[in-house]
């Protein structure tokens, strides 16, 4: 057992490069997209209104030196909104029935006009624990109808690299142990509707994962709504319109997001270099804004099917996709108070629609409506999200910078590692065995001594050399990152500084590349006075 152990450690130890080298492949990776998004993010809030970010940045100080974290205590990490999800609500168990469910104006409004509106009370379940079962039963459908629509849209194309081909499968492997787990809970509370189905829709293979119905009480199988109880459509219709706020909710901020980085782009960015990077940023949000969107109309879907047509509608609109554009900040906080004709009127003015060549401007219904009824803080919801991809700059920064470290360590350590066995070459100490066992002190055992330390310290000088010949250049590659880059994840002009092209890149693994001046002192490999690989300090410029 013991040699199996040290067997397994060592190999471990070999892997070490292997290992970090992946790891800090997939962090610059990621460190470019949050640093760049992040970069944009900050210089669009600070061409509004510079005063915002100071104040955020004051405001993650205070909340990181409070230990505690007390209540009452703001969280710069989070805005309270208005609207609650309902199954939240459903889970606070036996104090329900002492809670007061807090609705968004707009669902107030919408209770009190339509005759086909959200279900009353006498329709919700009596017993507490069956409602907080059943809403967990429909929100685990919803999350796997987002799984779906994430792996479609992240994994496009069938092609790729074993390692992408294996992640694929693993993840439609996931979405059918899901669907399984679902139709568990399915025969308990859908039991007409699951003794409908056949054996390969209640047990789905990684094949069909993806195209399995989930017969949520919006879809029953062949449309037999009689297969379905007054309950659970209550149930998901309250869920369906709760989902469709919130997916608003995040298109609403996503948008904010869309148009800051547009306008601060139309007005300050030129060059090629710089508009690929402000392209690439914006590419992000617009995925972001795409999800929430889809989401959306998912939503309403179901809500028509289980609700039908109504007044309802003129709430919910369809969403197309020309509603989804960006606007700015400065724009978004003049509409806040005005109504929706006032909206429409003072859009007209400033796009000039009689000389424009547009007969008129139709302002995306979603804009109005929430700004109009439920009233939100927009500029606190940016800053938000502005100390949430903060966070996550400051996150990868310090891995990278971490990951460089480990790198340098493991050099570092084996290189020690050679030099004590050196020193083992001629031991010191002895113990007197007696004359039986002279031989444990003789000539002859000094020679193998030292021919056993000599072996161990070349295979150490060598394992110093290999990795660091195989992480010199992702370690030029982290350093030349971290000189571009703050503590904070800003990124800064260096023009000092030589770009690394994609094909040097590429060839890192294969020919090695010299670190620019830039990077700090990093270990050599000479030769010593045995032809073995040694390492010695090379003291490099920084800038």
């Amino acid at each position: 057992m013991d040699d199996m152990c040290s067997s397994w450690n060592w190999r471990k130890t070999c892997g070490l490069s292997e290992l970090l080298r992946a790891r800090m492949e997939r962090a610059l990776e990621d460190a470019i997209a949050q640093t760049k998004i992040f970069t944009h993010f900050t210089e669009a809030i600070e061409a509004e209104e510079p005063t915002r970010v100071a104040q955020a940045r004051a405001a993650i100080r205070t909340w990181e030196q409070d230990a505690e974290k007390k209540d009452g205590t703001p969280c710069p990490y989070y805005y309270e909104s208005e609207g609650e999800l309902l199954v939240n609500q459903y889970r606070v168990g036996d104090l329900l029935s002492r809670v007061i469910v807090v609705l968004p104006p707009i669902d107030v409004k919408l209770q009190a006009e339509l005759a086909q509106g959200l279900p009353s009370d006498p329709s919700r379940p009596s017993d507490d624990e069956d409602a907080a079962a059943l809403a967990d039963f429909i929100m685990r459908g919803f999350k796997i109808e987002n799984d779906r629509a994430r792996y479609s849209t992240k994994r496009q194309s069938d092609s790729g690299t074993s390692e992408q081909v294996t992640d694929k499968t693993q993840e439609l492997d996931r979405i059918a142990q899901s669907i399984r787990r679902f139709r568990k809970a399915q025969e308990y509370h859908m039991p007409a509707v699951y003794a409908s189905l056949t054996s390969e829709e209640r047990n789905p293979e990684r094949k069909t994962a993806l195209t399995t119905k989930l017969f949520l009480p919006s879809d029953p199988p062949d449309h037999d709504v009689s297969l379905t109880t007054a309950t659970t459509r209550a149930m998901e219709a309250r869920l369906r319109w709760q989902e469709m706020i919130r997916e608003l909710d995040i298109l609403r901020h996503q948008l904010r997001l869309k148009g800051c980085l547009n306008r601060f782009k139309a007005f300050n960015i030129t060059g090629q270099r710089d508009n690929t990077r402000a392209r690439e940023a914006q590419d992000v949000v617009n995925a972001y804004v795409q999800k929430a969107a889809n989401a959306y109309r998912r939503h309403r879907d179901a809500y028509e099917a289980l609700e039908g047509r109504g007044d309802w509608q003129k709430t919910m609109r369809k969403l197309k996709n020309a509603d989804c554009r960006g606007l700015g900040d400065r724009l978004i906080e003049q509409m806040e108070q005005m109504s929706e004709s006032n909206v429409q009127k003072f859009l007209a003015g400033r796009r000039e629609a009689d000389t424009s060549g547009e007969t008129r401007y139709e302002l995306p219904w979603f804009w109005y409506n929430q700004s109009e009824e439920a009233g939100i803080q927009i500029t606190d919801e940016l800053m938000v999200e502005w100390c949430k991809c903060r966070a996550r700059a400051q996150h990868i920064v310090q891995e990278v910078r971490l990951l460089d470290e480990e790198m340098r360590r493991i050099v570092e350590f084996s290189t020690n590692m050679a030099k004590q066995w050196q020193e083992r070459c001629a031991p010191k100490d002895r113990m007197d065995f007696g004359a039986k066992h002279a031989y444990a002190t003789d000539l002859g055992w000094e020679d193998g001594v030292r021919a056993y330390a000599l072996k161990q310290a070349w295979i150490r000088r060598s394992q110093a050399a290999k990795w660091h010949a195989e992480c010199v250049g992702h370690r030029a590659l982290a350093q030349r990152f971290l000189a571009l880059h703050t503590t904070e994840g800003l990124s800064v002009d260096a023009p000092d500084v030589p770009a690394w092209t994609h094909t040097e890149k590429a060839l890192i693994n294969d020919t090695g590349i010299s670190e620019p001046s830039s990077v700090r002192a990093l270990d050599i490999p000479s030769q010593d006075t045995y032809g073995v690989p040694t390492v010695t300090r090379h003291a490099k410029r920084r800038q």
